[in-house]
């Protein structure tokens, strides 16, 4: 007997020995359930992505800041109108392996944000303000951003995964003025 064919033969009787003392039958042993693919694990081989939490959201601008003094002994309402049209896009400040639309859809799932890769700003939006009597009203329209925050990781065909890296995308959802009294 070759060593080759003894080795086969000791591999065999230890694998039904295994088999036997665990209670796996020899029809569950010969037929594995659907979709097994043995004792390797095959993953998807692609990037991973996670939301792990917000920070502070920021404004961008769009067109110059409106500005009306009131000089008169009583409080004025005020009126502003946006004056420019623009697109305002996501930024994102580390390196991303994953599609933005990925890091969106995660994001929305866990805060309901409605967060766009770009936002679209009209001219023409008005937003009335009550200012102070001797004070100064200030508007800004443009687009508010969430900041979130993301790790991402890569996974191989046999599941195991690379270390994982920490991701910073700023997105849009909504625009609006920003308004504040001098």
């Amino acid at each position: 007997m070759n060593r080759k064919y003894l080795g086969s033969l000791i591999t065999t009787a230890l694998l039904v020995s295994v088999l036997v003392s665990s209670g796996v039958t020899a029809a569950q042993a010969a037929d594995p359930p659907a979709g097994d693919v043995g004792t390797q694990s095959v993953c998807d081989a692609r990037w991973r992505y996670k939301t792990t939490g917000r920070g502070s959201n920021t404004f961008r601008k769009v067109g110059g800041e409106k500005s009306a003094y009131n000089g008169t002994k009583s409080p004025a309402l005020v009126t502003f109108t946006s004056s420019e049209s623009a697109s305002v896009g996501s930024v994102i400040t580390t390196t991303l392996n994953v599609q933005l639309s990925v890091v969106l859809a995660s994001a929305n799932q866990a805060y309901d944000l409605g967060l766009h890769s770009t936002l679209s700003v009209q001219k023409g939006v008005d937003i009335e303000i009550k200012v102070p009597s001797k004070r100064t009203g200030v508007g800004q329209y443009g687009v508010h951003r969430a900041y979130i925050k993301g790790s991402e990781w890569y996974e191989n065909r046999s599941c195991t995964t690379s270390k994982k890296h920490s991701t910073k995308v700023y997105a849009p959802y909504r625009d609006g003025w920003k308004t504040w009294i001098d």
